[in-house]
């Protein structure tokens, strides 16, 4: 209807993402009790916060490592709706862009930072795992984000690339370049890889390609 309401989203994001993950804390909070899983509090604490990408590898635990995914999704949805709300819809593009541009470059560099520590030189990502933070880790989640909104403002030009015959190809090169990209861009290979399943998506959901298939 032309209206973002942010009450309806997070409304929405809570009943999707709350349930599962209190239901698997209750799970893990079980096993732990009958000695089935050694996990430590604060990781648990950490975890239940939505800041387990951030977590040190000494605390690291294999059974709630995985949710420092969930930790960047939460962490985009508390930045993302709010940007799109509060600046013109020409500012997104650009501020999406940005942030892609950001995440290449925490990438590459947060893997070469340093810091001294009790007299001894270490590398950030000895301590940390630098690629989960929420740059880079987010930069896939911008591609996308960017294309979302490239197809709101710009549709007949975004509807012409999605019914394009190179359309599928592309997408499927995009998300292979890994295979085939020089050592040297494989660390920002998430965006290409992120612009192919977006391009997928896009020509998917576009009326002429679904009725194709229908």
């Amino acid at each position: 209807k032309g209206r973002i309401r942010l009450r309806s989203f997070y409304a929405r994001r809570f009943l999707r993402l709350t349930p599962p993950f209190a239901l698997f804390m209750i799970l893990l909070l079980t096993g732990i009790t009958c000695s089935l899983y050694t996990v430590r509090p604060i990781g648990l604490i950490i975890s239940f916060l939505y800041l387990y990408n951030y977590i040190p590898h000494f605390l690291l635990d294999g059974e709630i490592s995985h949710t420092w995914s969930l930790a960047v999704e939460e962490q985009f949805y508390l930045v993302w709706p709010f940007l799109i709300t509060l600046l013109p819809r020409r500012t997104l593009a650009m501020v999406a862009l940005g942030a892609i541009a950001l995440a290449v470059a925490a990438a590459y560099l947060l893997p070469l930072t340093k810091f001294y520590h009790g007299g001894h030189l270490y590398a950030l990502r000895q301590v940390f795992p630098v690629d989960r933070w929420f740059f880079p880790a987010a930069g896939p989640i911008m591609v996308g984000s960017l294309v979302a909104v490239l197809a709101f403002q710009r549709p007949v030009a975004t509807r012409i690339l999605a019914m394009a015959a190179y359309a599928l190809p592309l997408s499927a090169a995009l998300f292979l370049s890994p295979l085939y990209l020089p050592v040297e861009l494989l660390r920002a290979a998430f965006v290409f890889q992120a612009a192919g399943i977006s391009l997928l998506l896009l020509t998917s959901t576009t009326p002429p390609f679904t009725t194709t298939i229908t």
